[in-house]
């Protein structure tokens, strides 16, 4: 198996042109897992929903959810 620090100083070996465009597909390629795992968490959370599976809450609670959710990624991040 390849190490991570090989795959680094295999790329450190291309053209600046060919790293560019590896930075740019790694990216694209990046997007799409995140869309495809998106997509996939919305549709377990929908079927959670059908079932029953998630406690009711007001606006207001989901509200304060989504912002606490969103401050714990940012600091993941």
């Amino acid at each position: 198996m390849v190490t991570f620090e090989q795959v680094l100083d295999e790329v450190a070996e291309l053209s600046l042109e060919q790293q560019e465009l590896l930075i740019k597909i790694v990216s694209q390629r990046n997007s799409e897992n995140r869309r495809k795992q998106l997509a996939k968490e919305s549709q377990e959370a929908f079927a959670e929903f059908k079932q029953g599976n998630l406690p009711s809450q007001t606006v207001e609670d989901a509200i304060a959810d989504l912002r606490n959710y969103l401050n714990f990624t940012e600091e993941v991040e």
